[in-house]
């Protein structure tokens, strides 16, 4: 399979691999033969991944006050949809540019901030009628008319009509704008606001758990807390006190895990609660970490200061640190929380494709297996995850950052010779060279 490497923020210009090198991770790279799949675009300021054969690019005409030109260039390098719309982003909130995943996107005007939908071939489905809009899931797109129903004075005499709804990937308004604020689907469910309470409703609109729980909010974000469903359960956290209260605060918020008919299976009054594997969860307090089965028994305890912290999705093993003196070392606990890699590591990362990178006390990163054998020999000075097959890693040379890409086997599947690297998504990888216009 051939993989696309494209340059870009910095220099913007797209290189496909003909042959991919193998080699050893300390051998000098071979030469590899590399073909121009995009001329150099020297003015784009930020790129997003691909996704549905899109990738947005970004100018930026006005970083402080949150705005930035936007565009999408296909699998050739040419704009679908030109630089002449806008990204909108807070400081607290800042979503990434919206995605074709689904083969449709909101996305928002530069005259006047209103938000239509395109489709991936780059027609409009709707006019600019909307003022907000995330990505899709489950086929809709949780959408905005209106200014925010969340954001309103005290001393108003009524809160603001609800707006937030959905949208299908036709444009078509699939759930109307009757809510205060909404999460994305997942599973089939999407949590709903109403004042302050908040429920959950199906794909087809129809409310599924009723408006029973108090929102909370999180004093980092703009946007009330909502919670989301992941192997037909929900950690949902609401407010005890009869007013929207702080999420985390342990005096006036209770944690409970429901199932998707809105029963709730356990409930706590302290600490953190995180998924851990379909049929397991951790609860990390001030004062331990727990692993416990979908029944409430306790599996394993870790008090402080060791600490576990939840893995990727579809992975078992779970961060396990621990503090020797005044330094951390981090290893994997299993489901059961027996130690299965001793935490003997400077740092790690969760495992991703089958290898988690580890870090030692030269601060030089490797990878290692599920069975904590080295895979990859500790030779980076920093490194990105696995994806798609390669992991993107750099070394220091003369001060100087270079990347370049591995295989899962610790190959140099590209050589370093880049000033930056990007994960791959769909095939393709983003890499950058140093901008002349910073020179």
């Amino acid at each position: 399979m051939k993989h696309r490497f494209f340059y870009s923020a910095f220099a913007s210009l797209a290189i496909m691999i003909a042959g991919l090198c193998i080699g050893q991770f300390n051998a000098q790279a071979r030469e590899v033969e590399i073909e121009l799949f995009v001329e150099p675009q020297w003015t784009f300021d930020a790129v997003f991944d691909f996704h549905g054969g899109l990738a947005a690019v970004e100018y930026f005409t006005a970083i402080w006050g949150g705005y930035h030109d936007l565009g999408y260039i296909g699998l050739d390098g040419d704009f679908v949809i030109p630089p002449v719309y806008r990204h909108a982003f807070t400081f607290y909130a800042y979503r990434g540019a919206p995605h074709f995943v689904y083969g449709t996107a909101g996305i928002m005007s530069r005259e006047d901030g209103g938000v239509a939908f395109f489709n991936a071939r780059g027609e409009r489905l709707t006019d600019f009628i909307f003022t907000d809009a995330r990505n899709f899931s489950d086929g809709l797109a949780a959408t905005r008319i209106g200014r925010d129903g969340w954001e309103f004075d005290e001393d108003e005499q009524e809160p603001p009509a609800p707006q937030w709804g959905f949208v299908d990937v036709y444009g078509n308004i699939a759930i109307p704008f009757e809510f205060d604020y909404v999460a994305d689907f997942s599973e089939g469910l999407a949590a709903v606001l109403r004042g302050n309470y908040f429920g959950f409703i199906n794909t087809a609109g129809e409310l599924v758990i009723p408006f029973d729980f108090m929102v909370t909010r999180s004093p980092f974000m703009e946007e009330p807390y909502l919670p989301y469903f992941l192997d037909g359960r929900a950690i949902i956290t609401y407010s005890t006190s009869g007013t929207v209260a702080w999420h985390g605060d342990e005096d006036t918020t209770s944690t409970s895990i429901i199932d998707t008919n809105g029963n709730i299976i356990m409930s706590f009054s302290t600490g953190w609660v995180m998924p851990f594997t379909h049929d397991r969860i951790i609860v990390r307090n001030n004062q331990e970490s727990i692993i416990m089965d979908a029944s409430g028994n306790v599996l394993a305890r870790f008090e402080w200061p060791e600490m576990l912290s939840p893995p990727r999705r579809g992975y078992e093993l779970a961060t396990y640190t621990i503090r020797v003196g005044h330094e951390i070392r981090q290893g994997f606990v299993n489901t059961d929380g027996d130690v299965v890699i001793a935490p003997q590591f400077n740092s790690v990362n969760p495992f991703s494709e089958g290898l988690a990178a580890v870090r030692d006390d030269h601060h030089r990163w490797g990878f290692i297996n599920e069975r904590g054998d080295l895979i990859i020999p500790h030779a980076f000075d920093d490194v990105r995850d696995f994806s798609e097959g390669f992991a993107a890693v750099m070394q220091l040379v003369d001060g100087h950052a270079l990347w370049g890409y591995v295989d899962t086997e610790g190959n140099i599947a590209v050589p370093l010779v880049f000033h930056h690297a990007r994960d791959f998504s769909e095939g393709l990888a983003w890499v950058g060279m140093p901008n002349p216009r910073y020179d």
